[in-house]
């Protein structure tokens, strides 16, 4: 019986360990940070998709109608300011914003393209990734704006 005991306590001992280590397997670490997961942390509440651009020349015609603002708090423990477009035109537009960072091993910038109606505006996603003790600023900027036709 004491036996039978002590095995049902090391058998609850070694789940609770188990429970807790599983938990921390889903915290990103920046050592161990992909990609996707660094795209999905900072650009979760885009209205955008991200897509693939190499940095050529596209139309900016009606960039002068877009503004980019950074006012709201976003991020784990509010690390950083949400990257919203604001279309103060007459006419929807097709926007395409680049957001620099630096992460060795990693692209340079990322790009999201937004449809946005007149007089809205849209999300892009968050100025900052906060991680293990580092800040990772994402520097967004329009290289890409037309409207679009209805």
């Amino acid at each position: 019986m004491k036996n039978l005991h002590l095995n049902i306590s090391l058998l609850c001992c070694l789940f609770l360990w188990a429970c807790n280590n599983s938990s921390n397997q889903e915290e990103i670490r920046f050592a161990t940070l992909t990609y996707s997961q660094m795209h999905t942390a900072v650009f979760s509440q885009s209205d955008g998709e991200g897509i693939e651009w190499h940095g050529e020349a596209l139309e900016l015609t009606a960039v002068d109608d877009l503004a980019l603002i950074q006012e709201a708090d976003c991020g784990s423990g509010a690390c950083g300011k949400l990257v919203q477009l604001t279309n103060s035109g007459a006419k929807a537009i097709e926007a395409i914003v680049q957001s620099s960072f630096s992460i060795p091993d990693f692209p340079p910038y990322t790009a999201t393209k937004l449809r946005i109606a007149p007089n809205s505006t849209a999300t892009v996603g968050c100025s900052k990734l906060c991680l293990d003790g580092q800040e990772i600023i994402f520097s967004p900027k329009i290289v890409g704006a037309t409207y679009l036709s209805e």
